[in-house]
C-alpha cells in the first residue's frame, strides 16, 4: 500500500523527469480548483495528481493484499487559445505524459522505485482531458499492486 508521503515523492519524481513547471494534488474537485486558482502562468504545465484509492484484493484475509489506482494529469489553461495553440498545447501535454510512461518502465527495476515494479502494465491508460479545472491535456493512469 502505498503512503501519502511516498506518492508526493513519485509526483515530484514525474514533475522534474517530464519538466513540468509545478505539481499540485487533491482528492476532490473543488480542493483542485482551489490550487489551480493560485497557478502563475509559469507554473505550466502542471501536474496534477489525485490522491489514490486502496482497493483490497484477493478472495480471503490469508491472501490479502492492496492495489492503488494511480492518477496524474499534465494540464494547462486552455481558454483564449487560437486552434493552433490548442494544436500545440496538446502535443506538449501528451508528450509530458509519454514522458512519465516511459519513467515508469525505465525505473521499473530500480530498488529505489520498487513501485513501478509493481505497475500492472495493462492497466496503464493514456486520456485526453478538456474543460477538467478550467484546463486541457492528458492523464495517465496505472495500478499497482501489493500483495502481503
Amino acid at each position: 500500500m502505498i503512503n501519502l508521503r511516498r506518492w508526493k515523492e513519485l509526483g515530484i519524481f514525474f514533475e522534474e523527469h517530464a519538466e513540468l513547471n509545478s505539481f499540485i494534488y487533491g482528492a476532490a474537485d473543488d480542493d483542485i480548483i482551489a490550487k489551480v486558482e493560485k497557478l502563475k502562468q509559469n507554473e505550466y504545465p502542471v501536474l496534477i495528481g489525485i490522491l489514490p484509492s486502496i482497493l483490497g484484493t484477493g478472495t480471503n484475509f490469508d491472501i490479502m493484499g492492496h492495489e492503488s489506482p494511480l492518477f496524474y494529469y499534465v494540464m494547462v489553461p486552455y481558454t483564449n487559445m487560437s486552434e493552433e495553440q490548442m494544436d500545440e498545447a496538446w502535443e506538449n501535454t501528451l508528450t509530458k505524459v509519454k514522458a512519465i510512461e516511459e519513467q515508469i518502465k525505465l525505473f521499473s527495476y530500480d530498488k529505489n522505485y520498487r513501485e513501478f515494479y509493481l505497475v500492472k502494465p495493462e492497466t496503464i491508460h493514456i486520456d485526453p482531458e478538456f474543460a477538467m479545472w478550467g484546463l486541457m491535456g492528458w492523464s495517465i493512469g496505472f495500478e499497482i499492486e501489493h500483495a502481503y
